[in-house]
Order: structure tokens, then sequence, then C-alpha cells
């Protein structure tokens, strides 16, 4: 063998010895790589850290810019905000306050929050008659997904129901309107809102006695609510003899 080609393999012999693989970049690769594991375990924990920050940071970007002038704080802490995007349900109010209060139901509450959002939209920014009724029937379905898995003893019952009835109305689905007031009254009996709605309605169709009736309800379960007050005496003076409204006819019963 001659000496040239000795020389080339002790060259090559010594480079792998050295960990080079005869590659002038990689001469320098320190020998003992035990860090890689530690230094990838510090990254890892960093991310597991600052990755529930990072995603709570957006929430709060997203609720304030979109939600927080019209929802309830809850919402905020559901599964999913109403654009679908992740709510922060990983909050300690998530899963201590919210979940202890609204049970089971807590698990659906954002189809509620859905439902809320859709009926801000349509009284605020939808000029559309045809998206308008859209909005409301989807809100109908969204009230109904929590209806349907939870029971009246939840503490959101009454209102989901009343929202329902509002939404009822506005598709000018009457009979179910009422019947969804109807039931919010029966699950709270001072519920006053759905007082209101509903004495709203027969006032609307021209039974001044009815509307007067279910006011004076209301305002015997919840005695103290002055816009009760002032609605019962605004129906007793116009049910008055010779008064205007007193002189209407009455409209045709609603129809579904």
């Amino acid at each position: 063998m001659n000496r040239g080609l000795r020389l080339r393999r002790r060259s090559t012999a010594s480079g792998l010895a050295a960990g080079s693989f005869g590659n002038e970049r990689t001469a320098n690769v320190p020998r003992d790589t035990r860090w890689i594991p530690r230094a990838l375990a510090v990254l890892l924990g960093a991310h597991c850290l600052l990755g529930p920050v990072a995603e709570a940071a957006d929430v709060d970007r997203v609720w304030r810019r979109l939600y927080a002038d019209h929802l309830p704080e809850y919402c905020k802490y559901t599964q999913s905000l109403p654009d679908h995007s992740r709510g922060d349900y990983g909050h300690p109010l998530s899963t201590g306050k919210y979940r202890t209060l609204f049970g089971e139901a807590w698990h659906h509450l954002h189809h509620y929050c859905f439902g809320l959002d859709l009926m801000y939209q349509n009284a605020k920014l939808t000029p559309s008659v045809e998206l308008r009724r859209g909005n409301l029937a989807q809100a109908v379905r969204e009230f109904d997904y929590v209806i349907d898995r939870s029971d009246d003893s939840m503490v959101l019952a009454a209102e989901i129901h009343f929202k329902k009835g509002v939404a009822l109305m506005g598709l000018e689905q009457y009979v179910d309107a009422v019947e969804s007031l109807t039931r919010a009254i029966s699950i709270r009996d001072d519920y006053v809102p759905a007082y209101l709605a509903l004495s709203n309605y027969f006032e609307r169709f021209g039974d001044l006695e009815q509307a007067t009736l279910i006011a004076q309800r209301g305002l015997e379960r919840a005695p103290d609510t002055p816009v009760l007050r002032k609605r019962v005496a605004e129906l007793t003076r116009s049910e008055a003899p010779g008064s205007r409204s007193s002189d209407s006819t009455v409209a045709p019963s609603p129809s579904r």
C-alpha cells in the first residue's frame, strides 16, 4: 500500500474518532448531548405554562371587541364564543363558580349566548327583514338546545323561555310565543319581564282587560316593581269609559 493512501485512511479514522465525520462544519459539535432533553423539557414546560395565558389573552381581546357590551359575563367562560372561537372554559370562574351555579347545563350554555347574540344583531345591526327572521329562527333553535338539555330548576330556565317567547313574537308565531312566556311565569311566578311581554301582547291585539289582568297578577307576585305599577295604572286609565283606547276593536285571535 502506498504511503499516500495510508495517510488518507489515518486522517479519516482520526476524523471519525473526533466526531467530525470528515466534515469541518461538524467538527465543533459537543460530544455530550445530554443537555438536549433538558432543554426540550424546559421549552415544553414554558409552553404548558404560557400557552393557557396566551389563549386567555386572545379570548379577552375577542370578548372586549365583540361581546362585552351586550352579553352576560358568564358567556366569556363558556366553551365557545358566538364567532365559534374558544371561550375561557378553563378559567377558575368556569370550572368553579359558574359550573356550580348552572350545574350540568353549564356545558351547553354557550348555545344560549349564541341566541342572545343573534337577537342583539337583530335589534342593532341587521338591516334585512329576511336576515332578521333568519336570526330569530336560529335564536329559537339555540334556546331550545339548552331547554332540551336542562330542567326548570336551572337558574336561567325562566329567562331562556322568556327570550324564546320574545324571538317567537318577532317571527309572528304568537301562539307559541304566548306558550313560552306563560311557561316562564310558571317556572318563576315573579318573573317581571314575562308579565310585561304578555300584557303588551294582549294590549297590542286590543284585549285591554286581559292585558290589565296579567299586569295586576304580576304586580301581586312582585309588588315592589315600579314598572308593573306604572303599567297597571296606564292600562286602568285606558280602560276607563270614554278613553280612546277603550273604544278600539278587538283584533282577531292570533294564529301560528
